[in-house]
This record gives structure tokens, C-alpha cells and sequence, in this order.
């Protein structure tokens, strides 16, 4: 999920739920805000935050501006 806003940038990324995961995501997280940083050079992106469904116990990582 992309949200757009005026000030904002928020990118939801779904992982699987495997120990996989964290390697294939520490390989991948530069390449993928590497490749926001350049779509969108108006914004300056934070690093990944991790965040895991209470619930369902999915983890998913953010992509703030």
C-alpha cells in the first residue's frame, strides 16, 4: 500500500511470515527506499519500522517521510 499525501509519504509492505523474512528484507530495504528516495525526490524517507499485527501476529514494515 502507497499512500500520497500533500506533506506525507506512508508505504505498507506486507513480508511473509517466514525466518526468511529479515534476511530477504535486510537485502531488499535499501533497494526499495533507494527507489522511493528517487520517485519521489521531494521527500526525505526514514528508515523501515517494524510493526506486527497483535491479532493475526503478520508483520508488515513502514516507510514514513
Amino acid at each position: 500500500m502507497i499512500d500520497i499525501t500533500q506533506h506525507q509519504v506512508t508505504v505498507l509492505i506486507k513480508v511473509p511470515h517466514t525466518q526468511q523474512r529479515q534476511k530477504l528484507f535486510k537485502v531488499l530495504e535499501g533497494q526499495i527506499k533507494e527507489e522511493f528516495s528517487y520517485r519521489n525526490t521531494s521527500y526525505f524517507f526514514s528508515e523501515f519500522e517494524c510493526h506486527k499485527n497483535q491479532e493475526n501476529n503478520r508483520v508488515a514494515l513502514w516507510l514514513i517521510t
